[in-house]
């Protein structure tokens, strides 16, 4: 494959100007399988600029057996593909084919079996990459995974971080891991996980919690400029979101930002969009598929809150303490190993 990744200019498109690109694109011609082929060479290559940053992996192997030493030889490296159930998971899978053919190992990740994809040109793409992965050495395909079978395929983990912020549990276990860390309600220190990070605002947000459990959800969104639950975007019906608006437009209050089966999400505040659900996106009436941020500030839509921060920072610190890095001097961690 040829180029290199950071030699090529950049291009961000919204979704909009995406699905504008490709109706030209097909009408002049170029079918969406082939454009999946390119999207997902393009992923191959990418992965293969980052690969050999580190090590020229095929010029260090070839050396080794011109000098007749295959035994020594460097394994490959190793690429884990998580692909989606639709087209955008189809790319994953081109992706996929092209990094085993060149001869790396390769291990794809998928939701549903390949012959479960229903999306073309998707699932045509899937099914050939199963195939060639099946034949190649040293690469897999794992199935229908959930988190479990995630962090087996992978071979394990050292800490697991449940950062879903569901407000409930969803399965996460104390045994899953030598470390595991809670984000937000929905966890107790001690019996589901070894510590929780708390994600109320205000005095203890961010606290690691070695004991227990966090403040209870209230359902009751944060004081950002005045405002709490206005600035929640809800679905206005069941079915597939329609985005409408992409994060960083500025809106008035009463414009539309999105659409579920012809009905409007209307923005009830003033402000720029700082949160927004993915077009195609499933949801339920009332599901929170966005957010203004009254104080209208764009560039906040570009770096972490001061939310996220402290979150961010409450995690870092559970695992240097828990894993003995910040008492590496009496040679003892929180685990008491």
């Amino acid at each position: 494959m040829g180029g290199n990744g950071r030699d090529r200019a950049e291009l961000v498109l919204d979704v909009a100007q995406v699905v504008e690109l490709e109706r030209r694109i097909a009408a002049a011609g170029t079918s969406l399988a082939e454009l999946m082929e390119r999207a997902g060479a393009a992923v191959a290559d990418a992965a293969e600029d980052v690969a050999c940053d580190r090590v020229d992996w095929h010029a260090t192997a070839q050396a080794f057996h011109e000098a007749g030493l295959h035994k020594a030889a460097p394994e490959p490296p190793l690429a884990l593909v998580l692909c989606g159930s639709g087209n955008n998971g189809g790319d994953g899978w081109v992706a996929a084919r092209i990094l085993a053919q060149e001869g790396y190992h390769v291990a794809v990740m998928s939701p549903c079996r390949a012959e479960e994809v229903k999306a073309q040109p998707a699932h045509d793409a899937a099914v050939e990459a199963k195939r060639v992965l099946e034949e190649a050495e040293s690469c897999r395909v794992c199935e229908n995974a959930g988190i479990l079978e995630f962090l087996a395929f992978v071979g394990g983990a050292d800490v697991v971080v449940d950062a879903i912020l569901a407000k409930k549990n969803l399965g996460t276990q104390i045994t899953d891991a030598p470390l595991v860390i809670g984000v937000g309600p929905g966890f107790c220190a001690g019996r589901d996980c070894h510590a929780v990070i708390e994600t109320m605002r205000g005095h203890t947000l961010g606290r690691v919690i070695r004991e227990g459990e966090p403040i209870p959800n209230t359902n009751i969104p944060g004081l950002i400029g005045g405002f709490t639950g206005e600035r929640v975007l809800r679905a206005p019906d069941d079915g597939m979101f329609h985005q409408l608006l992409d994060i960083g437009a500025m809106v008035q209050a009463g414009d539309v930002a999105g659409e579920v089966n012809g009905k409007p999400m209307i923005c009830t505040i003033s402000g720029v969009v700082r949160g927004m659900l993915a077009d195609g996106t499933p949801v339920f009436k009332g599901m929170k598929s966005g957010d203004v941020d009254p104080r209208g500030e764009i560039s906040y839509c570009q770096t972490a809150s001061d939310k996220a921060i402290a979150i961010g920072g409450g995690v870092l610190q559970a695992i240097l303490e828990y894993t003995g890095v910040l008492n590496a001097a009496t040679g003892k961690n929180a685990l008491g190993v």
